[in-house]
């Protein structure tokens, strides 16, 4: 979209887009910039998240 082409052609008009991805993004940029499939994934859980003290 931002070069201008078909949005309906994009990767991530069939893929979903995390939404932590998503608000790691400036407001200002939000619903306009694109964003590439690596930053789209959620960040990964810490090890030290997924064990109990």
């Amino acid at each position: 979209m931002a070069d201008g082409k078909n949005p309906a052609q994009c990767w991530c008009m069939s893929t979903p887009v995390s939404q932590a991805a998503l608000q790691r993004l400036p407001q200002a940029q939000r619903g306009q910039a694109c964003i590439c499939p690596q930053c789209a994934r959620p960040l990964p859980v810490p090890e030290q998240a997924h064990q109990s003290i």
